[in-house]
Formats: C-alpha cells, sequence, structure tokens
C-alpha cells in the first residue's frame, strides 16, 4: 500500500491519551501518515474530555472516527470499551497499546462490538524511536483498517510479531514483569551492602553496568505502567514465585562448582538455537566501556 492510500483511508483518528507518552509516540512514529488526528484528554484541560465519559464534542468526533486508538491506562480501556461499543461507527477500527492484554480480550468477548479490534504493544520505551524494534500485534477481529494501520507500523520499520491475547501476557512476563524485578531487587541490594556507591558505579563492570543503566531508566520512569505489568498480567504472580524459588536454588547451590556447572549448562541448553545471535549482542555490549560513563553522571 503507498503512504498516499493509507493516509486517505484514515478520514478522522482520535487518540485517547493523546498527551500521554505512549500517545505522543505513536503521533511522532504515524502522525503524518494519518490525516486528521484529534485528541481526547483531560490534560487538555477539558472537563468533557475523558474517553470513559465523552462529552457531546468527543461524541461527535469518536461518531464520525475512522479508528480510535486508546492509549491510557488499562482500566481506563476497559471501561471506555463499554462506552464506546455502541458508539463507533461499524465501520471503524478501536486500536488498544495496552501492556496487559487478558482483561481486555475478556471485556471484548462480552461486549461483542461490531467494529475492528487489535492490540498493540510496542515493545521498547515511548522515548525511543520505532525503525528495527518489535511491535505485539493481537488481531482481535483484524480486517481491512486492521491491516493498513499494521502496515503502516511495519512501513515505519517496526518488526510486527502477531500473537493471542494469552500468548502477549505469558510473554510479557518473561520479556518485562520478571526483568523489571530482577534489575530493582539487584540494585536495591547493592544499595543496602553498606559501600560506597558512586565508587561502585566508577568500577562497575559491563553487565553490573548495563544493569544498573536499566533500573535508572526503571526509576525514572512511570511507576503506574510498571504496577500495571505486574498487577494486571494474570500469569505474573506464578512467574514471581517461580522466580523466588529460582534464587533461592541457585543460592543453594552457586558455592558448589559441580552444580552450578549444572546450572550453566542447563540455561545454555535452552539457548542452543538463538546462541550464536545472543553472544554477538553480549559482545556489543560489554565492548563498550561503561564505567567511564557511569563515572561522568557522578
Amino acid at each position: 500500500m503507498r503512504p498516499q492510500e493509507a493516509a486517505a483511508s484514515w478520514p478522522l483518528t482520535v487518540v485517547a491519551g493523546g498527551l500521554g507518552a505512549v500517545g505522543r509516540m505513536l503521533r511522532r512514529e504515524l502522525g503524518d501518515r494519518l490525516s486528521d488526528v484529534v485528541n481526547i484528554d483531560p490534560r487538555q484541560g477539558v472537563d468533557t474530555a475523558d474517553i470513559t465519559r465523552p462529552g457531546p464534542l468527543e461524541r461527535e468526533q469518536l461518531k464520525r472516527a475512522a479508528t480510535v486508538i486508546l492509549a491510557v491506562p488499562e482500566p481506563v480501556a476497559v471501561e471506555a470499551l463499554a462506552a464506546l461499543t455502541p458508539m463507533l461507527r461499524a465501520d471503524a477500527l478501536l486500536v488498544e497499546t495496552l501492556s496487559v492484554k487478558s482483561r481486555f480480550a475478556d471485556a471484548l468477548t462480552r461486549l461483542n462490538p461490531p467494529f475492528e479490534v487489535i492490540g498493540i504493544n510496542p515493545m521498547f520505551g515511548p522515548s525511543l524511536r520505532m525503525p528495527g524494534r518489535a511491535v505485539a500485534v493481537i488481531p482481535y477481529s483484524a480486517g481491512e483498517r486492521a491491516r493498513t494501520l499494521t502496515a503502516l507500523l511495519s512501513e515505519q520499520g517496526a518488526h510486527i510479531a502477531e500473537m493471542s491475547p494469552s500468548a502477549h501476557d505469558q510473554a510479557t512476563v518473561a520479556l518485562q514483569a520478571l526483568p523489571h524485578l530482577v534489575m530493582l531487587a539487584y540494585t536495591r541490594t547493592v544499595q543496602r551492602l553498606g559501600i560506597d556507591f558512586d565508587e561502585v558505579l566508577q568500577v562497575a563492570p559491563p553487565p553490573a553496568g548495563a544493569l544498573l543503566a536499566l533500573t535508572a531508566r526503571i526509576a525514572s520512569g512511570n511507576p503506574h505502567v510498571y504496577s500495571e505489568i505486574q498487577a494486571a498480567n494474570p500469569y505474573a504472580a506464578s512467574g514471581r514465585a517461580s522466580l523466588a524459588d529460582e534464587l533461592a536454588h541457585l543460592s543453594e547451590t552457586c558455592t558448589d562448582p559441580v552444580a552450578l556447572q549444572a546450572v550453566l549448562e542447563e540455561v545454555g541448553a535452552g539457548f542452543e538455537g538463538p546462541c550464536e545471535s545472543l553472544l554477538d549482542a553480549a559482545d556489543h555490549i560489554v565492548s563498550r566501556p561503561i564505567a567511564g560513563d557511569l563515572s561522568d553522571l557522578g
């Protein structure tokens, strides 16, 4: 599909939460490909600009919209779905951008709206650009408009990975919920060891420096997003329990070279397929002297 054709198929796009980080990112990445974009966001200072209780102006915009993007927290998106189901055009497209899909999927099953619905989850922070990065796509009820939007994402350089809501939420436990906890736990432990944290930063080898840098990025992020990733995902609690069990097991075995070798071999066997590309990525990470960069921050 040529860019002019893609843009022509979007006479009006409404972005709920358009002033938030995800809304701004999507407008930045796709804004010049969408013909007419308006925000519904209480941060505009308009009392009625609430996607769950739209006022007269917002209702008129929503009824005309070819596409509505929900760049809002999960509870808001689920509540908004009930308000939008009788309001949107039958040939419209609803796009949710949630980090957790299961409860929204359940609400869709109950309400069975007549319009197209897809979910997307950019698997990167909103401050980053899209080219070369993964975007998970959940085709709840996808038709021509959904395929056009997916094509727009792909044309912007995104790697599209289609999956079911449950597969998405299981994957994000491994890819988001658990890594966030590991990094926070590691950094909190280091901060409580009673050593000079600035000195630690100055001599940190690449793996430790990378963990500390990534934790600093998390600490500067939106706590509501990180909490939602843990609380709303139905698979996260069992993932956290498994992580706690594995840490307890490793604490018992890590001082025994034979037992640790068995652990390393088991982990290595799981990497058999993508091992070479992961080792190349690791070489890229450790080849950069992180310590100097971190000491500059002090």
